[in-house]
């Protein structure tokens, strides 16, 4: 009798565990149960400035030219899950203008800002910066601080 008793409580509890993982307790049975399972991903954002060139030194012959170039002006590292921009600011009257270069496409920010939408990429982008400085007149040789900065915004879900 015991032994009929175990077989009995093994079939009961293996019909519960059936039934609750969705498969059909009896063979050929057309009801049938489901478990929905949804997970939600929380969005993200780090960002850090890895490295940025501090001054400029303006030659007469970048005064003469208009412009002054500077490769891996800035390093930006994003980590995130979530779309994002980087945001420029020119902080001196000086420089009219800026060429960013180094994304996907050429920025031009001017001195009222810019912002460069980036596409999705999920985990860690490094993003290395290269600058095109317009020199206006007010421009001498000289050294100068860097006229641009720029940070990374999370643009959320």
């Amino acid at each position: 009798m015991r032994a009929t008793t175990r077989r009995t409580n093994f079939l009961l509890l293996f019909v519960l565990l059936a039934v609750s993982a969705g498969v059909p307790a009896m063979a050929g049975s057309r009801d049938s149960n489901s478990i929905g399972v949804t997970a939600r991903v929380m969005p993200y954002f780090e960002s850090e400035s890895i490295d940025s060139v501090e001054t400029l030194l303006i030659t007469e012959e970048d005064v003469a030219r208009g412009f002054i170039e500077v490769r891996t002006a800035s390093t930006v590292k994003v980590r995130t899950n979530a779309r994002h921009a980087l945001v420029f600011r020119i902080g001196d009257a000086r420089f009219s203008e800026v060429r960013i270069g180094g994304l996907e496409r050429e920025v031009v920010v001017s001195r009222a800002g810019g912002f460069a939408p980036q596409p999705l990429r999920l985990g860690s982008t490094t993003y290395e910066l290269d600058y095109r400085i317009a020199l206006n007149d007010l421009v001498a040789p000289g050294t100068y601080e860097i006229p641009v900065s720029v940070q990374a915004r999370s643009l959320g879900q």
